[in-house]
């Protein structure tokens, strides 16, 4: 990892001007080469860690917040920045309906396939903003965390969350009911918290 940098792809030049190979990507080979990672300076300002005895650390509050039970900022998948409204028409990794996503799908009923499941550094929203080994959990991470946290619904400063506490070694975190933003409204808040993975869901797109 580069501190307040993130990761974009390879390429066989230092500048970046040889020949790129993208994320994820699969090759062959037939004689030694040299691939040079290259990255792209972060958006923001990285955020601080607990870390709860888990296999990853965790976040100290969300993206775009700037304390614990803030909640910060209300940011479609695969998007790196928040919007005034969240509508088809203005997803970028589609066309403008449901029905034609253009990349991290795996429905031809939903648009293009391409397999992929998992975000690639440039499309997700902590890499891209916190920079370094920063990334949004993967679906067993937050498995991992409801599993070995005690989990409590309880109000900080105000706000209504869940407070997950280690059982490993005590430490916690406050997840807050930001709610959602969807078809031009924010709904929920104060009720629950919708919380993205790095994956997309098992049954769509």
């Amino acid at each position: 990892t580069r501190e307040k940098h993130y990761f974009t792809e390879w390429n066989t030049r230092p500048d970046g001007s040889g020949v790129t190979y993208a994320y994820g990507t699969k090759i062959s080979i037939d004689k030694n080469i040299i691939l040079y990672a290259q990255w792209e300076k972060a958006l923001g300002t990285p955020a601080e860690y607990v870390d709860l005895g888990l296999s990853v650390k965790w976040a100290t509050c969300n993206l775009g917040a700037k304390y614990t039970e803030d909640y910060g900022n209300y940011i479609a998948w695969g998007e790196l920045e928040p919007k005034t409204q969240y509508f088809w028409t203005s997803y970028k990794l589609c066309e403008g309906t449901y029905s034609t996503i253009t990349k991290y799908c795996s429905r031809s009923d939903y648009g293009f396939v391409d397999n992929k499941t998992i975000l690639e550094p440039k499309d997700d929203a902590a890499t891209v903003n916190w920079g370094g080994a920063w990334r949004m959990p993967t679906n067993a991470e937050f498995s991992e965390l409801y599993e070995k946290c005690t989990c409590i619904w309880t109000t900080i400063n105000g706000i209504n969350g869940l407070l997950a506490t280690s059982t490993i070694n005590n430490n916690s975190i406050f997840l807050p009911a930001a709610g959602k933003s969807e078809y031009g409204t924010f709904q929920e808040i104060g009720l629950g918290g919708y919380y993205w993975t790095n994956e997309i869901h098992s049954n769509s797109p």
